[in-house]
């Protein structure tokens, strides 16, 4: 995993956004044999503003200026533990969820920062397996992308349907990340 870049490439939410490899993650046995996968997040629109507009290839290649993808979904605030590589949130603070970082973030780099605040945003989910994003609040309804959760029943059969719970006890509301 590469740093995330200093200077601007592209949208926390593309691949265009880090350095090096990107993981598809397949969404496994859980949807599939549920045969019910929902959908929680509406795309209500997405821009990108190319640098060279005067391009013939502009409106499908070359480097962006900025991105912006503007969804309807639950958000719910939560605290990214760096020893763990953890989520935690909820009354109890004891909601754990596996995260999977797309760079190395400048805050992790400093041994002093324990924990990040950051919100989940819930992509998917069937009475299995829960999806989503990690996001970095950077301005009012603004967001970057850090990374992806998930949770899986078979993992925490006990702890599932609370989690499913508070995340479903979100408000919803319209995001923006950039």
């Amino acid at each position: 995993m590469e740093p995330r870049p200093v200077k601007y490439q592209g949208p926390s939410w593309s691949w265009a956004g880090i350095n090096g490899p990107v993981c598809l993650h397949d969404c496994g046995n859980q949807f599939k044999s549920s045969n019910q996968l929902d959908s929680c997040v509406k795309v209500i629109d997405c821009r990108i503003q190319f640098r060279d507009t005067n391009s013939k290839l502009s409106d499908q290649f070359g480097a962006i200026e900025s991105g912006a993808l503007v969804l309807k979904g639950q958000l719910r605030k939560a605290k990214w533990v760096r020893h763990q590589n953890a989520l935690r949130g909820g009354p109890l603070n004891v909601r754990p969820v596996r995260i999977r970082a797309d760079a190395i973030e400048e805050d992790f780099v400093d041994a002093n920062i324990k924990s990040i605040p950051v919100f989940l945003l819930t992509l998917a989910l069937s009475k299995y397996v829960i999806k989503g994003l990690v996001l970095r609040k950077i301005g009012n309804d603004m967001y970057s992308r850090l990374g992806l959760f998930d949770c899986y029943e078979s993992f925490h059969t006990d702890m599932f349907s609370k989690i499913l719970d508070w995340l479903n006890d979100a408000e919803c509301g319209m995001i923006t990340i950039v």
